[in-house]
């Protein structure tokens, strides 16, 4: 019931909190596959075609600095990687605005925290 609520929702985000080793990381990678292997009973929605979700998974420890993220969101999105941070940023909002109800992207961030230590 709660995920196709979230689904239907215009912002669609979901933040996972909780200390290390509690399982975050295991939930979401079953989530994920859950979602690729049967999105319709996953989110319990019989009557709506949800037909190729694309999931992407990224740890952000592997990335040095926030910026970087974006690369990696793109190359699984697009062939075309802009070199100004502006154009990823316009190229990745027209990517995720132009997926329809059917194509939906999941997007899971790993240790997002990370990212942001001492800034």
């Amino acid at each position: 019931m709660f995920f196709s609520q979230l689904l239907n929702e215009k912002k669609q985000n979901l933040f996972i909190s909780g200390t290390p080793g509690a399982g975050k990381t295991l939930l979401i990678s079953q989530m994920l596959k859950d979602i690729k292997s049967d999105p319709k009973s996953f989110f319990n929605i019989p009557n709506k075609s949800i037909s190729n979700p694309i999931c992407i998974e990224l740890n952000a420890m592997t990335f040095k600095t926030p910026i970087t993220i974006f690369d990696s969101i793109l190359k699984k999105l697009s062939e075309v990687i802009p070199v100004t941070i502006r154009e990823k940023l316009d190229l990745l909002k027209a990517i995720i605005t132009s997926k329809s109800d059917t194509n939906p992207i999941f997007l899971f961030i790993d240790e997002l925290d990370n990212l942001f230590k001492g800034e």
